[in-house]
């Protein structure tokens, strides 16, 4: 509960100000040692999970496959068939499940994808009725 209950920044300047100790008290190979270790300990769990050895803690409460939003009805039950009402919602996002996240293999092709998908969609949206709004847009994020 301690975890969740303090900032990021603050837990980083909290091993900062250990590991400063460390280095003021201890000789430095000992004052090293933690660091050391947990960046072994990371890099070993980061390869067991790669090659699958591990189970992968990224993927909890991960829907594989695809899935679609539905817009409910006016009523709002959702529809025998999809589509049934006058708008379309087409979310797009990528998301990296991987242990390397942006590093993994595949990573950088699946942006250019994206950036491709995004780029059509700012060039031909407006000939085919379509309005887009992502989070780069100058209009402020209470618009979408």
């Amino acid at each position: 509960m301690i975890r969740i209950s303090l900032h990021i920044s603050t837990w980083l300047a909290v091993g900062a100000v250990l590991q400063s100790a460390l280095v003021l008290l201890l000789p430095r190979f000992y004052a090293l040692t933690p660091a050391l270790f947990f960046l072994l300990y990371r890099f070993a769990d980061t390869l067991l999970i790669t090659f699958g050895f591990r189970r992968n803690p990224y993927m909890h409460d991960v829907f594989l496959g695809r899935t679609a939003a539905q817009v409910p009805n006016t009523d709002g039950d959702l529809a025998d068939t999809p589509g049934k009402e006058g708008i379309v919602c087409l979310h797009l996002g990528t998301k990296s499940h991987h242990p390397l996240g942006l590093f993994a293999p595949g990573c950088r092709q699946l942006g250019e994808y994206m950036s491709g998908m995004i780029n059509v969609l700012d060039k031909g949206g407006p000939e085919s009725g379509c309005t887009l709004f992502h989070y780069h847009s100058p209009l402020p994020r209470s618009t979408f």
